[in-house]
């Protein structure tokens, strides 16, 4: 049984509207961070679109929760939004709610300093590196990395 798909059911239940920042450094690194619930798991920072909110809106409010450094900027955001689903055996309590997520992507840059995990307002994240964006991907849960492929593109990455 393919175990990477959701049931039919549970499709109906929708997408969360959400944001994915990607930020760069002088090096063409892409920021990834590890999960404090997940050692070993990386991924973008990303968060929610809340109800009323835009999703540039959500973009600053995220990165500032995620990352404690509320100085930063975007320069690209993807013309579509990309979706991925939650696979089966996911239980985390926003599986409950929705079957994946769609996730509009935006390319950004730290306008002064740099991540400050610390101050973050969510412990969503132990650790960072400055990656490879290939190295991101290899490094995403599996669910994750056909959207990784697509929004990276989507911002204008050449992926090998």
């Amino acid at each position: 049984m393919n175990t990477d798909h959701k049931t039919e059911s549970s499709q109906k239940l929708g997408y969360r509207k959400s944001v994915v920042g990607v930020f760069t450094n002088e090096h063409n690194q892409v920021l990834a961070l590890e999960r404090t619930d997940t050692p070993q798991a990386w991924q973008f920072p990303q968060g929610g679109i809340e109800d009323g909110e835009s999703a540039c809106d959500a973009l600053l409010r995220e990165m500032e929760e995620e990352l404690g450094n509320k100085h930063i900027t975007y320069s690209k955001q993807s013309k579509r939004a990309v979706s991925y689903d939650f696979p089966d055996k996911f239980h985390a309590p926003i599986a409950q709610h929705f079957s994946g997520q769609s996730s509009w992507w935006f390319l950004c840059q730290f306008t002064q300093g740099g991540p400050d995990l610390a101050n973050a307002k969510h412990k969503e994240f132990q650790k960072y590196i400055w990656l490879a964006p290939e190295l991101v991907i290899e490094r995403t849960v599996f669910w994750k990395k056909n959207a990784y492929r697509e929004g990276l593109t989507l911002l204008g990455f050449t992926l090998g």
